[in-house]
């Protein structure tokens, strides 16, 4: 099931703010290209990579197993924060 992100737009950047989807914060990543839209919660954040058009892009692709690793933790946030 695919939930959609409550955005904030505050001087022209989204935010986004997971505390809105009553899910634990455990349980959560942002997968994102840009510092600000993850402010409220870095320590759930991937940061990616800018793309624009690029069929050769394998950026996500190569996230696969990091994130199939993520999905049996207890708590993203440890893991996260560490891999910084």
């Amino acid at each position: 099931m695919c939930t959609f992100l409550h955005l904030y737009v505050l001087i022209m950047w989204h935010i986004q703010d997971l505390s809105q989807l009553g899910r634990p914060i455990t349980d959560m990543i942002i997968l994102d290209n840009s510092p600000a839209s993850y402010i409220f919660h870095p320590n759930n954040a991937v940061p990616v990579s800018s793309w624009f058009n690029d069929p050769h892009d394998t950026e996500l692709t190569d996230l696969v197993p990091f994130l199939a690793d993520l999905a049996s933790t207890d708590d993203v946030r440890g893991v996260l924060d560490g891999a910084r």
